[in-house]
């Protein structure tokens, strides 16, 4: 990880409507570099190759845009923590948080609203029980597109955008966390309802994450490894409807 610039850890206010606009168009080029990206990648037949040249295109754009605005990605939080074992920590406590929500809050909603699991399909028929689909999938998608590819974006990059936006206080930091979390969800639609709801409040949870480790990536990438590993480890060993 990089260190960070001298500047500011985010973007400058707003100052007028033009402004507003203009970090509106900056997120939503951003978002739409990611479908372009991923169907670029299934062009190559390999369900891998989806995920990681999504990311790649939305980092890409996202990278464009910051250096127009003179930051890099360790203004937005890709920087080495003060404390790696605080970063590890709040890692963890995250993933409890997430896991209570899951089983506590989004499992009877679910019931309520009539909804089925998450569909995983998509996964499953291509890494339950092929080891060589398993490992690309556990570290070029767990670990790269979505641990740091999908926090860099959702996180680093649209959470600090409306933020210049919404304000830097508590009020408008808490605007910021349910629009990433709104565009997060978005993403995962492919997961059935059921799927971009959990993925919602999940993303709050790390929207949370990374405002209380002062908009430090670390964390965040963390756990979402590890999440993504405990997925894709159970998807491999044939249990994807546990996951739902």
């Amino acid at each position: 990880m990089n260190e960070p610039t001298t500047t500011p850890y985010r973007f400058a206010p707003t100052s007028s409507l033009k402004d507003a606009l203009a970090a509106i168009a900056e997120i939503v080029l951003v978002v739409l570099a990611v479908p372009v990206g991923g169907f670029v990648g299934k062009l190559t037949g390999q369900l891998v190759f989806s995920p990681v040249l999504g990311a790649l295109a939305g980092v890409g754009v996202a990278t464009f845009f910051l250096r127009r605005h003179g930051k890099t990605w360790a203004d937005m939080g890709l920087r080495r923590p003060e404390k790696w074992l605080r970063a590890l920590l709040l890692a963890i406590a995250g993933i409890v948080v997430t896991s209570v929500i899951v089983s506590f809050v989004v499992a009877p909603l679910l019931g309520a609203l009539g909804l089925t699991p998450p569909d995983f399909s998509i996964f499953a028929d291509s890494v339950e029980g092929n080891l060589t689909n398993y490992l690309l999938f556990l570290f070029l998608v767990s670990w790269g597109s979505a641990a740091f590819g999908e926090e860099m974006l959702a996180r680093g990059f649209i959470l600090n955008r409306v933020s210049s936006v919404s304000g830097y206080n508590r009020i408008g930091t808490v605007v910021a966390v349910v629009a990433q979390a709104l565009v997060f969800a978005l993403g995962h639609l492919y997961q059935g309802a059921a799927g971009a709801i959990v993925v919602f409040l999940t993303a709050l949870v790390f929207g949370g994450v990374y405002t209380i480790s002062k908009r430090n990536l670390a964390s965040c990438i963390l756990m979402h490894g590890l999440i993504d590993t405990v997925a894709i480890t159970a998807i491999y060993l044939g249990y994807a409807d546990v996951m739902g």
